[in-house]
Parts: structure tokens; sequence; C-alpha cells
């Protein structure tokens, strides 16, 4: 099971179309990507910055990983799955806060 379907189930319930579900799945997605690219580069040092600069283009996001758990002790991975798992908690709260 999907971490997503609690969610795409009320938004159907709620009488979203397929192509405003799939429009929702996408921004939130999008919205995760730049909470986790923010987060990695608040981590990261200049000096950190600079070497992924100079690395080559394929070792770029292995050395970002690389890093990043360095100075956090959490995998990249962690900051997505956490982003979800709070807007998910959120969306039910809120969900059934309204619903009462």
């Amino acid at each position: 099971m999907n971490k997503l379907d609690g969610v795409l189930e009320i938004l159907k319930k709620e009488g979203m179309k397929e192509d405003q579900i799939g429009e929702f799945v996408t921004n939130l997605n999008n919205t995760i990507a730049q909470k986790t690219h923010l987060e990695i580069i608040s981590a990261l040092s200049e000096e950190d910055l600079a070497e992924i600069e100079t690395a080559k283009e394929d070792e770029v996001n292995l050395l970002i990983a690389k890093l990043y758990e360095q100075r956090t002790g959490k995998s990249v991975e962690k900051i997505g799955d956490l982003a979800l798992d709070a807007f998910i908690e959120t969306f039910q709260a809120d969900y059934e806060r309204r619903k009462s």
C-alpha cells in the first residue's frame, strides 16, 4: 500500500477528478523536492558546495548524499519521507477535524 493511498481516497471521496488528483500529486512531489533541496543546501558548508561544483556530473548526487549524511547524520531519502509523512498526518487530521 502506498503512503498516499489514504489521501487519494479522501480526494476521490471529496469529488476530485483523476486529472485534478494527478496535478495534486505532481504539486506535492514538487513541494517535497523543493523542501529536500532547501534542507540539503542549508546543511552543507561553502566548502561542500565548492567540492560539489568541481565533481564529475555522474558523481554529484552521490557526493551530495554523502556530504549531507556526514553533516546531519541523516540520509537524503529520509528528508522526503519525513516531509511526506508530515503532510499525510496533517492532511488526514485536518480532514477528520472538518468532518466533525
